[in-house]
């Protein structure tokens, strides 16, 4: 039935790496809880649903992840970890005023598709990435550290005041 939302509490995985979480809401809302991956990282993720709640503050993933509709990240810092490439094929949007994201791709690639922080996310961190493409970035503070291979900032970058900007590759 339409409308709706699934909600998904912890989860981890039950051999380090060796399975995959697949949750395609559909045209439901999906709320991600609980930590995934916190004990037992699952191999890669991929969430899809009309929006897609991130409550959680920590999603691990031995590969890729992917989240197909926009993301709403709704803790005060949420860490996302990776060990292969991130996708995330909408915006990535404050659920709340002092809404944080730190990503982790472990060598791999982030890519977001639609704004990041339409709003302005407190902090935004990126750390360990091979490749990143950010569009439409608007936050109090961006960080971007460490193995860069390739940096592609397109759109509105907006800093709020006061605002820090780092860059050390």
């Amino acid at each position: 039935s339409p409308g709706g939302t699934i909600t998904l509490s912890s989860v981890d995985g039950l051999g380090v790496g060796q399975e995959s979480l697949r949750v395609d809401a559909g045209s439901k809302n999906l709320n991600l809880t609980g930590k995934i991956g916190e004990l037992i990282p699952p191999g890669s993720l991929d969430f899809s649903g009309s929006s897609i709640q991130l409550t959680a503050s920590l999603v691990a993933a031995f590969g890729s992840q992917t989240y197909s509709g926009p993301v709403s990240i709704n803790s005060s810092l949420t860490k996302i970890y990776s060990a292969g490439n991130m996708t995330f094929e909408s915006s990535v949007e404050p659920g709340l005023a002092s809404s944080s994201v730190f990503f982790y791709p472990g060598g791999g690639s982030l890519e977001v598709m639609g704004s990041l922080g339409d709003a302005p996310l407190n902090a935004i961190r990126i750390y360990g990435a091979g490749r990143i493409s950010l569009q439409d970035v608007s936050a109090n503070s961006l960080g971007i550290a460490g193995g860069l291979a390739e940096v592609f900032l397109e759109g509105e970058i907006q800093l709020q005041s006061p605002s820090v900007l780092f860059i050390d590759a």
